[in-house]
């Protein structure tokens, strides 16, 4: 990309434009933190579990991070998807596009995860059944409940692209 595009290549002249230089270092230290956040979300729950309840609970908290995944993945391709178009809008100025395009995004994911999730929390039992002959114990619990997590997270994922787009993530990312 560096050979092929002059958009790659740094350009001197820029990097002495200081306040561009830390307005670019703040997004990302902001957004650093989110990500903090978020592996500190997904990790964090497991090694408290682990450390307190041990490690039957934990196997039960890991088949739900699974099957967490897979009734994502559908859903992350569709954020994937509009991303570009809300981002597109955005830097256009068409700030009421961009914010149709998060409630679409918002809705339609929540609906595709609903697709998968609300059969699997019905039927927990039966597919953790099947798929692992003997399940941990609370394994069905844990499914529900991380179920349930990813499905209010999906109720907000267009508003995120919206805030990055935006650039003003200091607060968002806060939270």
């Amino acid at each position: 990309a560096y050979c092929i595009f002059p958009e790659c290549r740094i350009v001197r002249k820029y990097l002495r434009c200081w306040g561009s230089v830390r307005e670019l270092c703040s997004y990302s230290l902001w957004n650093g933190l989110g990500w903090l956040g978020a592996i500190m979300r997904a990790q964090g729950d497991a090694i408290l579990l682990n450390k307190y309840f041990g490690p039957k609970i934990n196997a039960g908290f890991a088949v739900a991070s699974s099957l967490s995944g897979q009734t994502n993945s559908l859903s992350g391709s569709l954020i994937g998807a509009f991303s570009p178009a809300i981002m597109n809008a955005w830097g256009a100025g068409d700030h009421e596009r961009a914010r149709k395009l998060a409630f679409q995004t918002c809705k339609i994911g929540t609906l595709f995860i609903l697709i998968f999730a609300l059969p699997l929390i019905l039927e927990v039992d039966e597919v953790l059944r099947l798929w692992l002959k003997n399940p941990p114990n609370y394994a069905a619990a844990f499914c529900i409940f991380v179920l349930f997590m990813n499905i209010i997270d999906k109720l907000a994922v267009g508003h995120m692209l919206v805030v990055n787009a935006n650039g003003k993530v200091a607060l968002y990312q806060t939270i």
